[in-house]
Formats: structure tokens, C-alpha cells, sequence
């Protein structure tokens, strides 16, 4: 059974933000990220509100082909994970690195400098999907899954795979 997910990437418009670099930097991870009504760059002062950018149907290829490339699919089956609930996950990526090509997750509440590309995920069977596009040949060695005891916390903050001595705290029985 093919799942294709449906992709809503949107980002914030602040009123000091060029424009078009903004719609750069998520169109770099999300190339077919097109959205109407982007303000003019404007004369200073510049007096507009911020303004939400939206995109419905959004494909996740080029976003998990950055994930492979820069070798953080644990990381991505983490965060993507955190706010799975049924058949839905949402989750922001720092927009400053997308500028640069590069996917960093957000995970605590204060805008970074540069703003927040905020993804939302719907798909039939959504915790399969992430499992499965986030899978790699290290999973033979170190098999993982959504909710697993080697999962970040909520926070961020890594669960140790080795002792301070060395010595390994998963698959102990194997060593």
C-alpha cells in the first residue's frame, strides 16, 4: 500500500524580513513550496504586520533526501515523532540553515534567530511512513522505531548509548 503524506509547510513573515529570502530559504528544502500573496520588501520604515505563508501538498522528497545527505535520520525519527498523534505530526526546522541547505529541528519554544519552518504531516499509517523513510543500513546493527528506549527526550536531550567507562547500555547481552 502506497501512503503519500500530505505536507502543510508554513513559515512567518516579520515585518524587518526580506521577502523573497525568506521564501528562499524554505523553498530550498521544499522546492515545491509556492505560496500567494507575499508582501512587497517595502521602503523603511516598514510598517506590516507579520504575515503567515502557507503551502498545502508540499512534497517531502527533497526534505528527507536532506536528512540522508547530512546522515540525521535518528534524529529526524525522533523529532518527527514527538507530536505524532494518530495520523498527524508537526514539527519546525530553523530557517536560518535552510538558507544554507542544512535541516536543523527546533524543539524548544523561543523563535530562532532567522524564524522557524513549521511542518505539518498527515498520512494514513504516519508512524510506518517515518519509520520508514528515516531507515538506514545502521538499523541492521542498532534496529530502531518510533517510542523506543533510544529515542531523545522531549526536550532534545540524548539517551546515552555508552557508560561513562565505555561501556554499552543498549544491547548489553550482545557484548
Amino acid at each position: 500500500m502506497t501512503r503519500t503524506p500530505m505536507l502543510t509547510v508554513s513559515t512567518s513573515l516579520r515585518s524587518h524580513e526580506d521577502p523573497m529570502r525568506v521564501v528562499e530559504s524554505v523553498q530550498v528544502i521544499f522546492p515545491d513550496w509556492d505560496v500567494e500573496n507575499i508582501p512587497e520588501k517595502g521602503q523603511f520604515p516598514i510598517t506590516r504586520d507579520e504575515v503567515k505563508l502557507t503551502c498545502v501538498g508540499c512534497s517531502p522528497d527533497s526534505f528527507i533526501e536532506a536528512l540522508t545527505e547530512q546522515r540525521i535520520l535518528d534524529t529526524a525519527l525522533d523529532v518527527m515523532s514527538i507530536k505524532l498523534r494518530e495520523d498527524v505530526t508537526k514539527f519546525s526546522i530553523g530557517r536560518q540553515a535552510a538558507i544554507a541547505g542544512r535541516v536543523t529541528f527546533i524543539l524548544d519554544q523561543e523563535q530562532p534567530i532567522g524564524g522557524t519552518i513549521d511542518v505539518d504531516i498527515e498520512c494514513e499509517e504516519l508512524d510506518s511512513w517515518i519509520e520508514e523513510v528515516t531507515w538506514h543500513p545502521g538499523r541492521y546493527e542498532v534496529p530502531r522505531k518510533i517510542g523506543d528506549e533510544l529515542r531523545m527526550t522531549n526536550s532534545g536531550n540524548v539517551r546515552e548509548w555508552f557508560d561513562r567507562n565505555g561501556n554499552p547500555t543498549i544491547n548489553k547481552d550482545e557484548y
